[in-house]
């Protein structure tokens, strides 16, 4: 049994989280994510990073399966407006954007669903999701406003392959493991790297069978920020954040620059 493979994670918002992947002795890879909460009127707990592994090390011992990408971009992100803070984009300006490329959307999640039989779809919105479901056959919804009994059956029916397409808002983001899943359509983009990561990383858990995992992004966020695989955090005289597109706003975030003590 190997051991445990604890990874921290570091983020622009006040929280930490900590991924531990475990492989038992049958062979199946475990997944076990926790959140919590820094509190910034204390001083901190660590004062350097003691240990890093970045997704693309996990993918070549085995932990972790590629992902294929299929960029069919329907907007660029220069083209989207920014929210007030402009951390990330104004969803609801962004979907009167794309309003009339419904044709094009729905092309890419029924060409996902002839590519594999487990499709999940990032939405921007209850209403765009919700839109969706009611033209794809034989698919759900799940978001904030999903009751917790209907969630359950609905995980339970997409873990099986009862229902093919799960279309989730802002759900399926941490915590939600389906090993079997083998298509992700990015249908609600982002400017932070953590939730960038967070929703495809639910595409490379490993499962029998499964040599990678399907990336349809209709957004422009894979060509803007790189391939996840590509994140590192590099040491140079700091440690700084980097993918093959360089630091994020060719610039580097604050919380990514951790000095030695």
């Amino acid at each position: 049994m190997l051991k445990p493979v604890r990874i921290f994670g570091f983020t622009a918002t006040p929280y930490r989280q900590d991924v531990m992947y475990e492989r038992t002795d049958f062979g199946e890879l475990l997944t076990h994510t926790t959140t919590k909460l820094i509190n910034r009127l204390r001083e901190r707990f660590w004062h350097r990073i003691l240990f890093s592994i970045d997704m693309q090390d996990l993918i070549d011992q085995g932990f972790l399966v590629p992902l294929k990408y299929l960029n069919r971009p329907i907007i660029q992100h220069h083209q989207i407006p920014t929210n007030i803070s402009k951390s990330d984009f104004n969803l609801e300006a962004y979907e009167e954007i794309i309003a009339k490329k419904n044709d094009i959307i729905l092309e890419s999640i029924f060409f996902g669903m002839e590519l594999a039989k487990s499709v999940l779809v990032f939405c921007s919105s209850v209403r765009q999701a919700e839109w969706l479901a009611h033209v794809v056959p034989g698919s759900a919804v799940v978001s904030a406003k999903t009751p917790k009994k209907e969630r359950a059956k609905i995980v339970s029916n997409f873990k099986s392959g009862k229902t093919q397409t799960v279309f989730n808002v802002g759900v399926f983001t941490v915590g939600f493991d389906h090993p079997e899943l083998g298509c992700i359509v990015l249908l609600r983009p982002t400017r932070s790297i953590a939730l960038y990561q967070q929703m495809l990383g639910r595409g490379v858990r490993p499962s029998p069978g499964k040599s990678f995992c399907r990336v349809i992004d209709l957004t422009g966020t894979v060509k803007e920020l790189g391939e996840v695989e590509s994140f590192r955090l590099v040491k140079r005289d700091q440690w700084e954040l980097e993918s093959e597109k360089g630091s994020w706003h060719k610039r580097p975030l604050y919380s990514f620059l951790i000095k030695e003590s």
